[in-house]
């Protein structure tokens, strides 16, 4: 026989809450994964030059740490404050190559643009931190794709390609001479 009591009530609340902080724990980052799939899927492909970075901080774990040309533009960055929230304003140039053109603390009502965040401003320069400044890979492929990238930053021959959609941005691939960097760590996918 059930009863109704004060400690019955407050047993099913405790198991209760237990229950939804579980379910909250699968679902936020199942959404999170769900969200960067969908940008990758159905966003807009931007390919964007990297630059050469210091050989000894390439790497943190599982992943390289890309420095990208574009990062840097030509605006007035006086008034920005470090970690403040942005829109970069994108341009395609005629060697197919993406490039920031500016940034706007207000979102664009038309055009290109990701959310990203001020890493540093200055007179008429405005570095960003962006989105996709990381390239994740298997813990074995790190040393190989380390010497790659250092070998191709210093010929200017990387880049990578990454997804927009709804003002988001997704890192897709990081090519090496032409070819995603997976195909050449010895002949597997790196990812």
């Amino acid at each position: 026989m059930m009863t109704n009591t004060p400690e019955h009530r407050f047993k099913w609340w405790k198991v209760a809450s237990l229950i939804a902080v579980g379910l909250a724990q699968f679902a936020v980052p199942g959404y999170m994964i769900r969200h960067q799939e969908g940008i990758l899927h159905d966003g807009k492909e931007y390919k964007f030059k990297t630059a050469p970075v210091d050989p000894y901080d390439m790497f943190r774990g599982r992943y390289v740490r890309l420095n990208l040309d574009s990062a840097r533009i030509k605006q007035d960055g006086r008034g920005y404050q470090r970690g403040e929230t942005v829109y970069a304003l994108l341009a395609t140039a005629p060697d197919g190559f993406t490039r920031i053109v500016g940034a706007s603390r207000t979102r664009p009502h038309d055009g290109e643009y990701f959310a990203a965040r001020v890493r540093y401003g200055w007179q008429q320069e405005l570095t960003l931190e962006l989105p996709f400044d990381r390239y994740y890979l298997k813990e074995n492929h790190a040393p190989e794709a380390e010497k790659l990238y250092r070998m191709s930053t210093q010929r200017k021959s990387a880049w990578i390609t990454v997804r927009i959609k709804d003002g988001e941005a997704a890192l897709d691939e990081l090519y090496i001479d032409g070819k995603p960097v997976g195909q050449q760590l010895n002949g597997s996918s790196g990812k």
